[in-house]
């Protein structure tokens, strides 16, 4: 289970790590992962159980995701800003 959620992270950073380097066009797919993600920590939030500490674990990491994924908007929305 700890692995899957790893590679999710991995998977969700690498994501919105492509698209904060890429055309303005593609900000709409740092908005989507952010949906995704916000999606996934409901659906971790509404599970209840802790699942042997990797519920919260999952948690965690989602929220994670969701800060960085927040960071490459806001980076993209500045340096669009600059041009």
């Amino acid at each position: 289970m700890k692995r899957i959620v790893q590679w999710i992270l991995v998977l969700a950073l690498a994501g919105a790590s492509f698209g904060a380097g890429a055309a303005p066009a593609d900000q709409s797919s740092l908005q989507r992962a952010l949906q995704h993600l916000q999606s996934a920590r409901t659906e971790l939030e509404q599970g209840g159980k802790d699942k042997g500490g990797f519920g919260k674990e999952a948690l965690d990491l989602v929220s994670q995701a969701i800060v960085k994924v927040r960071k490459g908007i806001e980076h993209e929305q500045k340096k669009q800003k600059k041009n």
